[in-house]
């Protein structure tokens, strides 16, 4: 991203803040969940939680010409979330998993305008909205962040789902073949032993996973 593109980012989403800011009795903050409730780590929970809550506040909005297609945008922005990171949970590949996990953050996205949308045509919502779009702004934030953390898989896709490498390279050297299973091994200790985390965990699961389904593949 140059450096224009990244003073325009900074500059909308000063004004997205300011939006949500104006009438708050409080000032936006970073949380993992709203005061008073307890920390949901479990990102398939926390996607469906977030989900339901779309719903509900859906069922709120007058209807009326200008509301029913933002309604309809609204509910399938917010719910798609979830349904994305169960695709990506199942991913069969590190590249499958980057996928859907980059629909997440669109989708996540894409309800925190939604919602704006939603306030400019029934401004008495503003506050029920302006806490479904704090939860949905920590949701693409950690999307984000999972997905720099995940780095792209080298191959090709083939028709099971499964990345293959170019001729010549699809096979490791036994060397190479027992190193990774040794890495594997350690992956898996390392992540029964790993605390609740809603970003490190996940990361973590997908890349055993991963790494499972390729040396399996390799071993053939």
């Amino acid at each position: 991203m140059t450096n224009d593109e990244m003073n325009s980012r900074l500059l909308e989403e000063a004004a997205e803040e300011a939006f949500w800011a104006d009438g708050a009795n409080e000032p936006l903050a970073m949380r993992e969940t709203p005061p008073g409730k307890a920390k949901v780590y479990d990102l398939e929970e926390r996607t469906a939680l977030f989900g339901e809550a779309i719903v509900r506040f859906a069922l709120t909005i007058p209807q009326g010409p200008v509301t029913n297609r933002l309604i309809g945008q609204l509910v399938g922005a917010g719910t798609s979330v979830g349904a994305n990171y169960c695709e990506a949970d199942d991913a069969y590949s590190r590249n499958e998993f980057r996928k859907n996990i980059g629909i997440c953050k669109k989708e996540a996205r894409e309800t925190k305008f939604q919602l704006r949308m939603v306030v400019r045509a029934v401004p008495p919502l503003k506050p029920q909205a302006r806490v479904l779009w704090q939860e949905a702004k920590e949701l693409h934030l950690i999307f984000a962040a999972i997905l720099r953390r995940t780095p792209r898989q080298e191959g090709r896709m083939t028709n099971d789902g499964m990345t293959k490498t170019q001729a010549g390279a699809s096979r490791l050297s036994q060397e190479n073949l027992t190193r990774r299973r040794a890495e594997l091994a350690e992956l898996r200790t390392i992540l029964e032993k790993m605390p609740d985390d809603p970003l490190a965990k996940p990361l973590l699961a997908s890349r055993v996973r991963s790494m499972e389904a390729e040396l399996k593949e390799l071993a053939k």
